[in-house]
């Protein structure tokens, strides 16, 4: 158990940093590390109009959202992780209406799965049953 709750740290760490690059890429004109294919293009989905909700993109928002779940007190978990799937969501549609998937976004999609694995996990163990963060 002591693994898992090292690891969730680990991804939200890694989930950041690519969020933080996705938005980078966003913003500027950082280069984008991705193939481009019929299918495969992650310029388009990240400069896209449903990359962005309300006034920042989505990458952006999930870099909050990783951060946030370590400060996120135990009876607000399943809120934060009901969030952090709706950003799954709507990402996932947004690249199917577009008909372009990008690599990056499903990294980030998939780290923070993870992410919300870990903190269900470390939940579960009995580790930390307060309600502080962690």
């Amino acid at each position: 158990m002591v693994m898992i709750s090292r690891m969730r740290y680990v991804w939200v760490a890694i989930g950041s940093l690519i969020g933080i690059y996705l938005t980078a890429v966003h913003y500027g004109p950082v280069p984008v590390a991705c193939p481009v294919t019929a299918v495969i293009n992650c310029v388009a989905v990240l400069h896209s109009a449903g990359s962005m909700l309300g006034p920042f993109p989505l990458a952006l928002w999930g870099v909050i959202w990783a951060i946030a779940g370590a400060a996120t007190p135990r009876k607000l978990r399943t809120l934060w992780m009901a969030v952090g799937i709706g950003g799954i969501l709507w990402a996932i549609g947004h690249e199917l209406a577009l008909g372009q998937i990008c690599l990056w976004c499903s990294a980030f999609q998939a780290d923070i799965i993870l992410v919300m694995l870990a903190w269900r996990r470390h939940g579960k163990s009995g580790v930390g049953r307060s309600d502080s963060p962690g």
